[in-house]
């Protein structure tokens, strides 16, 4: 009998989109959190009436709570909470029209591996029963990246493998490693493995983006924990791997090791103003900026902004200046960082937030300025409208 993800006895635990129309991804909850909460949010239009809307990914540790779909009503009120009919642990979820029906679906992390949970038109759901994992590897699978990988136009999928190994029964000597996951989509929404591992580091979160200029979607890898050949000790602070795409696809590693700390977020975008992508990456601690030389290879800047526990990073022009300045969420807070120009940073803000709230930035009130939204599980949201110079006030509804 073949042993699916939620029965695996696991030993240790846990961009720049092109193609799709994804829009807004984010947060993380924290695996102590005992009561049910959101872990993930995710903004895009989901009913087709033009503006962004909310699927707040939930759950509860060890336990499951359903998913909701928050409708927007163009200014950036949002109503319903609808429960979506799905009975899992959600940690993620990213929005993308996997078919090509002009709908945005998702792909949602459930139990430590990937379903595809198909939009009707109207922000109503209905969930694959396919689970997209791998009997070979270990652990679990995070935040879902969609893409178009092999440059066929559709888009595809890339899975980080985190954070450690497993035993599958009865083979209690069965080590099984984590690993990094390709999946490639027929065009009409069918998901098949690549056969690719890409990696056995631990990773938190990708990053697709093109990175060398050749004009395909690479991968950036935020790292955090691993298994080593001992499955009872855990190899921490693993470095972030950059890995580059043929055109196909087909992924190779470039051979950077690109810090020491524990990351769990990052971002791709152009932080320096010469005309490709770096990298702001959200660790436990302090974040740093990585450089690119233009052909996918990465320096330090020697930055560390800020000595929180980071678990997602957006990249956005938050005030107006056209460069790329980054929000961040972690645990119970979100601040936002003004780029001076040049990819160096300075802090601009901060706002406080329960920790069972999931956030995410986007233009939500349609005016062109990249808002937050934070939402928690069915009992309600709050959004802060950007003012167009980088200050954000709170929406009151009466």
């Amino acid at each position: 009998m073949k042993c699916g993800p939620s029965c695996w006895l696991t030993l240790a635990c846990l961009g720049l989109l092109a193609g799709c129309s994804i829009v807004g991804e984010g947060a993380y909850g924290w695996p102590n959190n005992t009561r049910p909460h959101s872990y993930w949010a995710a903004l895009g239009d989901l009913d087709g009436d033009g503006d962004l809307d909310a699927y707040l990914a939930n759950g509860e540790n060890e336990g499951v709570a359903p998913d909701t779909v928050w409708l927007n009503d163009g200014k950036g009120k949002f109503s319903g909470g609808e429960e979506q009919p799905d009975e899992n642990e959600t940690h993620f979820v990213t929005l993308g029209d996997l078919d090509g029906d002009g709908n945005l679906d998702g792909v949602v992390d459930a139990t430590g591996a990937g379903r595809v949970a198909w939009n009707d038109g109207t922000g109503n759901f209905t969930y694959s029963s396919r689970y997209l994992y791998a009997e070979d590897v270990g652990a679990y699978t995070y935040f879902p990246t969609l893409g178009d990988l092999d440059g066929d136009g559709d888009l595809d999928l890339a899975m980080g493998g985190c954070c450690g190994a497993s035993l599958s029964p009865p083979d209690e000597a069965g080590v099984r490693h984590s690993a990094n996951l390709v999946w490639f989509n027929d065009g009409r929404g069918k998901l098949t493995d690549s056969g690719q591992r890409l990696g056995h580091a631990g990773t938190g979160m990708q990053a697709a983006g093109d990175v060398d200029g050749d004009g395909d979607l690479d991968l950036f890898d935020a790292n955090s924990s691993s298994m080593g050949n001992d499955p009872a000790v855990s190899e921490t602070n693993q470095p972030n791997v950059v890995w580059l795409n043929d055109g196909k696809g087909n992924y190779s590693d470039s051979g950077q090791q690109l810090g020491s700390e524990e990351s769990y977020a990052v971002a791709l975008g152009d932080l320096d103003g010469d005309g490709d992508l770096d990298a702001f990456v959200g660790n436990r601690g302090a974040d740093t900026i990585w450089l690119n030389d233009g052909k996918g290879n990465f320096s330090d800047s020697g930055q560390r902004l800020g000595d929180r526990d980071t678990r997602l990073v957006s990249l956005s022009d938050l005030n107006g200046d056209g460069d790329l300045d980054a929000f961040t969420w972690g645990r119970g807070f979100v601040e936002t960082w003004a780029n001076v120009g040049d990819g160096t940073f300075e802090r601009s803000g901060w706002i406080r937030l329960s920790i069972w709230e999931a956030a995410a930035l986007d233009d939500v009130n349609g005016d062109g300025a990249a808002d937050i939204f934070a939402g928690m599980l069915d009992q309600g949201w709050r959004v802060w409208l950007n003012e167009g110079v980088g200050g954000f006030v709170e929406l009151r509804v009466k």
